[in-house]
């Protein structure tokens, strides 16, 4: 098993966006690096990616830089990842219906992750933005997304055991009562701290 150290650095914020510092080390790859990336979710009204940025790796023996890699795509990778291993130790094993809120890069990148540990046949999505809601549908490769949801009510739907929300809201979009007993929910809560998926009655209950 690979040991490792991780340090994140508190954001820089400004009244836009902010800057992400995150380093790390593994002495078992002989390497060190840290990403940095920069949040300004208004850049989706400007059709321009929310996040932004670089990792940079540097051999831990002589200090060379020896990579610079592009950071979205590996952070959304990296997300969806620790929400597919917290989908494979905690969801029921029968879960095969999956409503999701959202519809952005981490909706994509959830679909994949969360069909590679369970048997997932349909996907309901629900986003803010409907416009936007049915571009992922019609662009998602694996045919999965079956219905789109006018209303995030409609997330009650009895057959609706998993739940996952990818939003950057600040509001409450998930509602305590609409979540059946027995149900698991991932909760992605983007960043920054004043984001907010979940309604005060479903997070002291569960």
């Amino acid at each position: 098993m690979l040991t490792y150290q991780c340090a994140p650095f508190p954001p820089v914020l400004n009244k836009t966006g902010l800057l992400a510092q995150m380093p790390g080390s593994s002495n078992e790859l002989k390497h060190y690096g840290i990403k940095l990336l920069s949040l300004h979710s208004a850049n989706t009204t400007k059709a321009l990616p929310a996040i932004q940025g670089l990792v940079v790796m540097f051999e831990a023996e002589t200090g060379i830089p020896v990579a610079i890699l592009e950071a979205a795509q590996i952070t959304a990778i990296r997300t969806a990842a620790a929400s597919g291993l917290a989908t494979q130790l905690l969801s029921r094993e029968d879960a095969k219906t999956w409503g999701i809120f959202g519809n952005g890069v981490q909706a994509v990148s959830h679909i994949e992750a969360i069909k590679a540990v369970r048997p997932i046949e349909k996907v309901v999505v629900w986003g803010r933005n409907a416009e936007k809601t049915e571009g992922l549908q019609k662009s998602n490769k694996s045919q999965l997304i079956a219905k789109l949801l006018p209303q995030a009510t409609q997330l009650k739907q009895p057959n609706v055991i998993f739940v996952c929300t990818v939003t950057a809201s600040k509001e409450s979009i998930l509602n305590g009562s609409w979540v059946k007993p027995g149900a698991t929910l991932i909760l992605l809560v983007h960043f920054p701290f004043n984001s907010r998926e979940a309604d005060s009655e479903l997070v002291p209950n569960r």
